[in-house]
């Protein structure tokens, strides 16, 4: 039996006659084709997966990458079980903005290459922002570290607080240690319960235990020395391995100022005081 196919269709005009659907795929001259995608007793795609045409006028399929469940009303890209209302398994590229209120993320997060989250390790307790901050941590626990590279080559250390480019840098498994400004007890491995606030203070220090260094290169050159104390622009600036430093009449002493002047100030005042005796 003839079909009565419309005379001036256009490419894509479809026709239905009979439950079976044709599609128009040439104007001139004028051509019908059978779409088989409307076919009663396709047999392509599983329940759940969206339908698309792999060509034109193609038996429908289902995109195994592309589910729908449509009891829960969720869709999922790269899953068949959509856990939120939109999951996706896999990358995003987006060129345009991106709004998104209450965001939960499994792992760190890289913002125009600076790190935000725990760090190596993906420790809970740590927290890490800046890039490569926390980089290198495998087992360390309840660490801060804030700036460029902080707490870089830490590993094992417990209980750090580094803010600033590079504190604590070299630090592989000392413990209680606080470093703000940039470089600050930059060499310490393994030294503990240090305090370093400064460009520098306490730069070579690798061993020392309980140092206090305020200022701009406070104690920097000091390496294994314990106890010290030095508040103020290179303050103790070149001591290495003493302890307990200043110590005048059995007494301690922080040196405050400008290093080996700082001592020599405060030797001065000691004897003045024994004078008045």
């Amino acid at each position: 039996m003839a079909i009565n196919f419309p005379t001036s269709p256009s490419v894509d005009d479809t026709y239905t006659y009979l439950d079976q659907t044709w599609i128009c795929t040439s104007a001139d001259p004028v051509i019908w084709e059978r779409s088989t995608a409307t076919e009663t007793g396709n047999t392509e795609g599983n329940t759940g997966e969206v339908a698309y045409y792999d060509a034109k006028g193609s038996v429908i399929k289902g995109a195994i990458a592309f589910y729908y469940d449509s009891t829960n009303l969720k869709v999922g890209i790269g899953t068949s079980g959509p856990t939120e209302t939109l999951d996706v398994r896999g990358g995003i590229t987006a060129s345009g903005g991106l709004s998104v209120a209450g965001a939960t993320f499994s792992n760190d997060i890289n913002v125009n290459t600076l790190t935000v989250g725990r760090g190596g390790g993906d420790v809970a307790s740590n927290t890490a922002v800046g890039y490569q901050a926390l980089f290198s941590n495998t087992e360390g626990i309840y660490n801060v570290a804030s700036g460029f590279g902080a707490l870089y080559n830490n590993t094992e250390g417990n209980s750090n607080v580094a803010s600033g480019p590079h504190a604590l840098y070299n630090n592989i498994d000392g413990n209680n240690n606080v470093a703000s400004g940039f470089m600050s007890l930059y060499t310490n491995t393994e030294g503990n319960n240090n305090v370093a606030s400064g460009f520098g203070a306490l730069y070579d220090n690798t061993e020392g235990i309980g140092n206090v260094a305020l200022g701009h290169r406070a104690l920097y050159d000091n390496t294994g020395g314990d106890y010290n104390v030095a508040s103020g622009y290179y303050a103790l600036n070149s001591n290495t391995v003493g302890d307990n430093m200043p110590k005048v009449g059995g007494k301690h002493y922080a040196y405050t100022g400008k290093g080996k002047a700082a001592a020599k100030r405060a030797r001065k005042r000691l004897r003045k005081k024994k004078k008045k005796k």
